[in-house]
């Protein structure tokens, strides 16, 4: 990993209290005409970090950006961050870098465990096959994985209705909101009806879709459409819907943590999604289901069944 210069960067946390008392979008010019007044640097790189809490961060940016004097990161752990309207500022000049939950692969190196060889597959089993388990309840939050809290996770969830969906859209019906999202969370890897919902919460139809929506954008859930080659067919089916981290899941709904088949597609969800450009599920004819269909470049690649135990009747029959 290359080094910079010392002096050649200036990150900002805008999150520090500062910024509230100084959220005008001036700021930034400021703080950078001081950075280099006292450092007058070659290279400059500059490092905004939660810069969606500065109004209109996205025209300061292009103004630096397009001078062609700085190197610009620009991170932020909200929604807001992707809304379409700053990709419409910024279009041509950025490149999108979604940071997602850790995968087991990283969370094994969170633990400082190390997979050097394929010997230490069966040599470790036992430590593997622990971890795992623990992945699949505790989740990819860094902080969770490094501090061992998972009671913090509860406290994500509501932190992340609140400031990247109730704030930004003005909800009002704020309780039937978190009830719908913890109805979501509670179904991880099952099928999901807009109009029972619609019944079930009191809410119209078009407030249960948009609110899903916007569920999605916040990175707490997303869904998986049934595949089919009839556009009509796929638009009428049910969509299933996942979790982006299993841990979200298992602070936030019930019995979740008890059900090792749901957490595992869960987790095999997020694997796939990440490693394919299509992903679907399959209803058969006689109506069995397969959980995963994965296409690349328009080929489906494969077909994939989850389950805990192999050599269970019930299993083998579905299969």
């Amino acid at each position: 990993m290359q080094k910079l210069p010392k002096d050649s960067w200036l990150y900002i946390n805008f999150e520090d209290p500062f910024f509230i008392e100084n959220s005008d979008v001036s700021i930034i010019g400021q703080l950078i005409e001081t950075f280099e007044e006292y450092f007058n640097p070659k290279l400059k790189y500059l490092f905004f970090d939660e810069i969606q809490n500065i109004d209109h961060w996205e025209k300061a940016v292009r103004k630096y950006q397009e001078s062609g004097n700085y190197q610009i990161f620009v991170t932020g752990s909200s929604s807001r961050l992707l809304s379409k309207e700053f990709a419409t500022v910024l279009t041509g000049r950025h490149k999108t870098i979604k940071v997602l939950p850790l995968s087991f692969q990283e969370f094994l190196s969170f633990r400082n465990f190390k997979i050097q060889q394929k010997a230490d597959l069966i040599t470790k089993e036992t430590e593997i096959k622990k971890l795992f388990r623990e992945y699949l309840t505790l989740g990819g939050f860094p902080k969770v994985v490094l501090e061992r809290k998972p009671e913090v996770l509860k406290q994500y969830f509501y932190d992340i209705l609140q400031k990247d969906i109730v704030s930004r859209y003005n909800i009002r019906q704020q309780e039937k909101l978190e009830r719908l999202g913890v109805y979501l969370l509670s179904n991880v890897a099952s099928l999901y009806s807009i109009s029972a919902m619609s019944k079930t919460f009191d809410l119209s139809w078009e407030s249960i879709a948009l609110y899903i929506e916007y569920f999605k954008e916040a990175f707490i859930i997303n869904d998986l459409r049934q595949f089919s080659y009839s556009l009509k067919t796929q638009e009428k089916a049910f969509n299933k819907v996942y979790a982006l981290d299993n841990g979200l899941v298992a602070a936030v709904s019930f019995s979740f943590s008890d059900n090792i088949g749901r957490a595992l597609e869960n987790c095999a969800y997020n694997y796939f999604s990440n490693h394919y450009q299509e992903i679907y599920y399959y209803k058969t004819n006689n109506n069995q289901e397969i959980d995963f269909v994965l296409k690349q470049k328009k080929k489906v690649e494969a077909l994939v069944q989850v389950c805990t135990d192999l050599n269970n009747v019930g299993t083998k029959n579905e299969s």
